[in-house]
């Protein structure tokens, strides 16, 4: 049978060793599509500049207007009001992901769905730890749309607490990334990830968490800040075991999710159920040259790849040539909107 096939999504999605396979053990390679802006914009998708920069002293720039969530969210505020704004984001989360879309992806032959989340969406930013009930509802009622429509849903840290990237994408309050200097940014990103697995742990349509999107992109610490990513990824997986043993992690390596150093031990100990998540677009060349040195990672450490993000013109057969190749190594895949 077909390892894109729906029949195939069924029980919860494990590593295999260098494959994945669902709740009977057959192999799901998953092929899917990144539900960017839905509840973490970015000003590029949406027409808006979201210029970045370097200042002088190697920090980076404050936020612009209207180039990230957050400022998005300011501009509401100043324009519309607080009423306004609070009944905003709802709205949009419905609008913009709905049930016929769901059903339209499995449709077109996709078997898993990436959903980028925000985590000020989930945890708000006050004194104490008060989540976001709504957001929770809101994430259940796609998570039902999945099952009935059998696409697998894997949940995507797009924007963690405090910032991870360096970049608008991370809704960050500054292109700082403050989540490796902040020990309380990665303490609460640990608890919203924990209760992530407290409800979720018995929802197989989840085929996995992603974890964190791009994180250490554009810094001149990289070097500097990449063993407290280690360290955190290690943490955050050891504390969600205590609720969640069912569920995949794909981790992400540094600059853009391109390198792949900082994996040099196995992450998941307890249930070694975790696998190495790439990045990449036109610019890099369909070859094999351009996945090794992920595909020795996965080797050195009997995990599965998957490609989280990916796209670009099909002018000259990128996507083709590529998502083939990927195949022929049982890697999965997710186009970026």
């Amino acid at each position: 049978m077909n390892v894109y096939a729906h029949e195939r999504v069924k029980g919860f999605l494990h590593a295999q060793g260098r494959i994945l396979v669902n709740g009977d053990g057959e192999e799901v390679i998953p092929r899917g599509w990144g539900m960017g802006n839905w509840d973490n914009p970015e000003a590029f998708m949406l027409g808006i500049d979201s210029e970045f920069r370097l200042t002088a002293s190697g920090e980076y720039a404050a936020m612009n207007r209207m180039d990230r969530g957050r400022s998005m969210e300011y501009v509401l505020q100043e324009t519309c009001g607080t009423e306004y704004t609070k009944k905003f984001w709802p709205r949009w989360h419905r609008a913009y992901l709905s049930e016929e879309d769901i059903h339209a992806l499995a449709d077109f032959g996709y078997n898993s769905v990436r959903l980028p989340i925000r985590a000020s969406t989930f945890l708000y930013e006050e004194p104490g730890i008060q989540f976001n009930e709504e957001s929770f509802a809101m994430l259940t009622n796609v998570l039902d749309w999945c099952e009935k429509y059998r696409v697998y849903a894997i949940i995507d840290i797009h924007a963690a607490t405090a910032g991870q990237s360096g970049v608008p994408c991370d809704n960050g309050i500054d292109n700082s990334q403050h989540f490796y200097i902040d020990e309380e940014a990665r303490e609460r990103m640990c608890i919203l990830m924990e209760e992530f697995a407290r409800r979720f742990a018995d929802r197989w349509i989840i085929g996995g968490y992603d974890c964190l999107n791009e994180p250490l992109s554009i810094t001149p610490r990289i070097w500097e800040l990449t063993p407290i990513l280690q360290e955190f990824y290690a943490e955050m997986i050891r504390r969600c075991r205590v609720y969640d043993k069912n569920h995949l992690f794909l981790l992400n390596g540094t600059q853009f999710s391109t390198l792949v150093d900082l994996f040099d031990r196995d992450f998941d100990p307890e249930c070694h159920n975790w696998g190495i998540s790439i990045h990449q677009y036109e610019a890099v060349s369909p070859e094999m040259v351009s996945i090794s040195d992920a595909l020795k990672k996965c080797e050195e450490w009997n995990v599965p790849l998957w490609m989280g993000e990916t796209g670009g013109r099909n002018e000259h057969d990128w996507q083709t040539t590529m998502y083939e190749l990927l195949a022929e190594h049982h890697a999965g895949f997710a186009l970026w909107c």
